[in-house]
């Protein structure tokens, strides 16, 4: 004979004061499972009055069945939705110019889709996980959302949107000039970075404009052999700020820093480099500021960052699988 000692589901039962016997199958379960068992094989049925606790005596014995469980399935490729590490899109333009698209994602992302309510980019198909610069034709005069979101499989990214504004065309100048002055060559024509890597507006990274804010900390994610660069317009700034990077958590390694007039330049004077460890920033004033690095208002800069030497991409103190670091921004 066996007996359980456990609390009935869903049993039909004639009960005495304390002994019954059954007419029909009794249902048992607790956490491992459950058991039927058939009315030929109860023997008596009793109810503790102080306890409520059921006693079941059979003629044959029985054990809980553990519960069939379903098995995890792994649809994708199981590291969690994808992030953006940098997504920027270029305003204003002119009606009939194209607007450059920019979007860098962590490696487990496996497509993703654009959004919002401009049709030259919603209908976009197979655009990939990532590119250095999408041509997107504006033919409408107008502000638009250009929105994106990538997927691990079925797991979204956050939705990341940009407006870009499209001005009509303005009417030429009916007496133009006969001779123009010639056009000034970029700083940048002839540099080439020997780092592959992306470019950030500061207005997009930080959300205000240069020298703003005062104070902030934003993650970045940077590639293990590139660099990263934050462009910043100084305007009419009269000023002196600090920039610098704090090691993550996540992610071990020196970081090379660097002001510069070249995205991705790291061979500048000695005030506008610096390699961190824990502590330090480069200083840089429009204003004089002795010691610090010399820039000019009205001038474009690149705040450049790297795991590398800033020469040879195989000399990355990254050995992490990512490789993050917080950028701060400290200007009093």
């Amino acid at each position: 004979m066996s007996k359980f000692n456990k609390i009935l589901l869903g049993c039909a039962l004639v009960l005495g004061s304390s002994v019954a016997s059954s007419q029909v199958s009794v249902q048992i379960s607790d956490s491992a499972g459950i058991a039927i068992i058939p009315a030929e094989h109860i023997e008596s049925i009793s109810i503790d009055p102080v306890t409520s606790v059921v006693s079941i005596t059979t003629n044959v014995n029985y054990s809980i069945q553990p519960a069939e469980v379903e098995p995890r399935v792994c649809t994708a490729n199981c590291d969690g939705a994808p992030e953006f590490a940098a997504y920027t899109v270029v305003t204003p333009v002119t009606v009939g110019e194209s607007t450059t698209v920019k979007w860098v994602t962590t490696s487990n992302a496996t497509s993703c889709t654009p959004s919002g309510d401009y049709a030259g980019w919603t209908d976009l198909q197979n655009i990939g996980t990532g590119n250095p610069g999408l041509a997107v034709p504006m033919n409408l005069v107008g502000t638009f959302t250009l929105s994106l979101t990538c997927h691990n499989g079925d797991l979204p990214s956050i939705t990341v949107n940009r407006k870009v504004v499209v001005e009509g065309v303005i009417n030429p100048d009916p007496n133009p000039n006969p001779n123009p002055d010639p056009v000034e060559p970029s700083v940048c024509d002839d540099f080439v970075s020997p780092l592959s890597g992306f470019t950030y507006l500061w207005d997009d990274f930080f959300a205000e404009n240069f020298p703003n804010p005062g104070y902030a900390n934003e993650f970045a994610t940077i590639n293990r052999a590139g660099y990263l660069a934050i462009e910043f317009d100084t305007k009419d700034t009269f000023d002196t700020g600090k920039l610098m990077t704090l090691e993550s958590t996540t992610t071990s390694g020196s970081r090379l820093g660097s002001i510069s007039q070249c995205p991705g330049d790291f061979d500048v004077a000695p005030e506008c480099t610096f390699t961190w460890g824990t502590a330090g920033g480069i200083i840089w004033s429009t204003d004089g500021y002795a010691g610090a690095c010399q820039i000019d208002p009205q001038s474009t800069y690149y705040f450049n960052i790297t795991f590398t030497d800033g020469f040879n991409p195989r000399e990355s103190t990254c050995g992490d699988s990512k490789c993050i670091t917080k950028v701060r921004v400290y200007n009093p």
